[in-house]
């Protein structure tokens, strides 16, 4: 059966069974008309008594939405803390407590039930702004109907079904105009709405567990790196004066420098006791500097990076990550043998050269680095020597030779005759013109390599000949990133301070100068001075050494000696002090500046916070935020609703349609009074569609 409008233009075509039928309303059931009398229509009869006190009730309702909605908006915009658990957020946690993981767990359970509830409490929001919007499109519909006249039928029942996808596309017939479009419009709006207020809300009311920055602090700015000349700073080590750095006697930084280097070597030493099999250590750089240990970050396979001494305060504090932003230095390079050629041409000026310089490189090419040794040169080169003692090996004591260099030149066949011969060894004939040698720039894969490195060189008198040497090359870095540290004697047991992952150093990234002074001072040893032969390094070292100069396939001992090589090196860096200064730069130094950069200073923690984190965050608060407009303009609706004398409260699906059954279409609205309608078969009549009127929503 299908409901439709008796048309009195086609009574005569109409069943005189079916005209007889008529029905009237009794609450909420259809009945028929000779089973219950219709009561004439009086003059006078009133509208049905309008309820303003449901009305205001209704509409408080849902202003209050805006309550918990802005209240969302604002911990979010305002990234507030909850603390270490939602669940008991007055509760603290001691870093230092010995049941500290019982009450992490207490908590875990804790913040369980609290984030259950919390979904719940968003679902609570979802149905609660599905009557805001409800309300609103039934405002609208009634601000429509009373302003711009008839409707179809199938609008009225928009304000109950726009939560439901699907009935987004069930337009009503009978829209006939941009005003019945629109409307469907705006119901659509509201149905998108309604379909992702609910993870918007719950998105922004549960919280996450996020690591934080709390005490933030610019410490200083740094200024530069006192790597470019011999050790100087009396805090280097407890039993060094300035008179004891300026002669040379770096044996001062025994204490505790001489402890490090052997407890590492050590270290390897067991290390290599159980991997013998492999050319692998699996010993990893760990080094206590004062109340922290620092481990040396070799997430980049072409340099290491290790932090300096000069680290501040860290360990003085007890919050759950201290973090810093400072220097920390990079070392490269590799260790090789080949052949070393000399040509003396004066007193204070030579060239040295050195071959087998491989560069780890797949296949077997090999270059030749050739350096200015002397302090007769205009560029910047430096020497320090000292010496192993070597007590357990056929040979005598290993004698150190490290130079600093500025710049290396790779002989190539367009050189000049006059300066090297056919194999690539210096001459010492004054017709060649070595200025304009070195003056030339390096091919673009050989440029990090030759510009400001040390070398060093290793001479076992009776093993070491021109064509039997071992030479390493080291290749320095400045960098300035964050290093971080957890207190808690629990979960960080050895005060263990890590440093950041790096980006790789790019082709063309200028070295540092780094004088060869900072060596000794990391052997412990004095200018030209010998490390006792009793200590773990100066045994490990002159063995290892040993083994390169003798070994047929010497690359394994190669790759252990660079390994051995670095540990120095890194100790060495690690030593560099530097300077800052207290004030800050201008602001568009700041900006612009990588060579002075803040260094920063903050204490981390992890907590339970608010905040738009993520992408879906900032979306759901865009929802959250329309969704309040819709609030207030769902006030302003329901005010422009009572202004026209309907205060009734929303009817349902079943009360319009009774009520729509008793009046006619056809008849204008001052004219409309009750009447019967007839029902037939659908392939007997044909339909007029029932139109909304404002006597409905009465």
């Amino acid at each position: 059966m299908t409901f439709f409008c008796s048309d009195p233009r086609k009574a005569s075509m109409a069943s005189p069974a079916f005209n007889e039928d008529v029905f009237s309303k009794e609450g909420n059931t259809l009945v028929r008309a000779e089973e219950t009398p219709q009561p004439a229509a009086k003059d006078g009869d009133k509208s049905p008594p309008r309820r303003p006190v449901y009305f205001a009730v209704h509409l408080i309702i849902c202003l209050a939405w805006l309550g918990p909605a802005i209240a969302l908006l604002v911990l979010n915009f305002q990234n507030r803390v909850v603390g270490a658990s939602i669940g008991c957020v007055s509760c603290r946690v001691n870093p230092f407590s010995s049941t500290i993981y019982q009450e992490q767990a207490n908590f875990n359970k804790k913040d369980h039930t609290a984030l259950s509830g919390l979904q719940f409490a968003a679902k609570a929001l979802e149905i609660w702004f599905a009557l805001v919007a409800a309300g609103f499109i039934y405002d609208v519909l009634v601000i429509i109907s009373v302003h711009r006249g008839q409707l179809p039928i199938g609008m009225f029942a928009k304000y109950l079904q726009f939560g439901e996808l699907v009935s987004i596309f069930q337009f009503p017939s009978g829209c006939k105009n941009l005003l019945h479009w629109g409307f469907i419009f705006f119901v659509v709006c509201m149905g998108l709405l309604m379909n992702v207020i609910g993870p918007a809300i719950a998105i922004l009311m549960i919280p996450t567990l996020q690591w934080i920055d709390v005490d933030f602090m610019s410490t200083a700015v740094f200024d530069k790196l006192a790597s470019s000349g011999p050790p100087s700073n009396v805090a280097i080590s407890p039993g060094c004066t300035a008179s004891l750095l300026g002669v040379g006697n770096f044996s001062c930084t025994a204490e505790p420098c001489a402890h490090t280097l052997d407890e590492v070597f050590s270290s390897v030493a067991a290390s290599l006791g159980q991997v013998n099999v492999t050319p692998i250590v699996f010993d990893p750089v760990i080094v206590q500097i004062e109340h922290v240990s620092v481990i040396v970050n070799t997430t980049d396979p072409a340099v290491d990076w290790i932090l300096s001494r000069q680290y501040s305060t860290l360990e003085k504090s007890l919050n759950t990550l201290l973090s810093r932003e400072g220097p920390v230095l990079g070392l490269g390079g590799g260790c090789y043998r080949g052949s070393l050629a000399v040509a003396e041409l004066a007193d204070d000026r030579s060239i040295r050269c050195y071959g087998g310089w491989n560069l780890f490189s797949q296949g077997n090419s090999e270059y030749v680095k050739c350096i200015r040794v002397g302090s007769g040169w205009a560029g910047t080169n430096f020497q320090s020597n000292l010496y192993l003692s070597n007590a357990n090996s056929t040979g005598n004591d290993v004698a150190i030779i490290a130079h600093f260099a500025d710049h290396a030149h790779t002989p190539l066949t367009t050189d000049d005759p006059h300066c090297f011969d056919g194999d690539g060894n210096p001459q010492s004939d004054p017709e060649c013109n070595w200025d304009a040698i070195f003056a030339q720039s390096p091919p673009s894969d050989l440029w990090n390599t030759s510009t400001n490195f040390i070398l060093v060189e290793y001479h076992i008198p009776g093993l070491s000949t021109p064509n039997n040497t071992v030479w390493c090359d080291d290749i320095s870095y400045l960098n300035f990133e964050g290093y971080s540290l957890d207190p808690s004697p629990y979960s960080n047991f050895i005060h263990l301070t890590l440093l950041s992952d790096f980006a790789p150093v790019l082709p063309g990234t200028v070295p540092l100068v780094v004088h060869p002074d900072w060596i000794l001072a990391a052997w412990s040893a004095d200018r030209n001075g010998t490390v006792d032969s009793t200590r773990a390094s100066s045994s490990l070292m002159s063995a290892r050494l040993e083994n390169a100069l003798t070994n047929t396939n010497a690359s394994r001992d190669l790759d252990l000696l660079n390994f051995l090589d670095g540990i120095v090196m890194d100790q060495a860096l690690s030593l560099i002090d530097y300077s800052t200064s207290t004030s800050p730069p201008t602001p568009a130094k700041t900006r612009t500046s990588t060579d002075h950069p803040q260094l920063k200073a903050s204490a981390q923690i992890q907590v339970w916070v608010f905040g738009l984190h993520s992408e879906t965050s900032k979306l759901g608060a865009a929802v959250v935020s329309i969704c309040c407009v819709v609030a207030g303009l769902r006030a302003v609706a329901a005010l422009k609703r009572a202004t026209l004398g309907h205060y009734a409260a929303p009817k349902t699906l079943m009360e319009l349609l009774l009520d729509a059954l008793q009046h006619d279409p056809l008849v204008a609205a001052q004219e409309v009074h009750p009447r019967r309608v007839s029902v037939g078969v659908k392939d007997q009549w044909e339909i007029c569609p029932l139109l909304i009127r404002k006597e409905w929503f009465n």
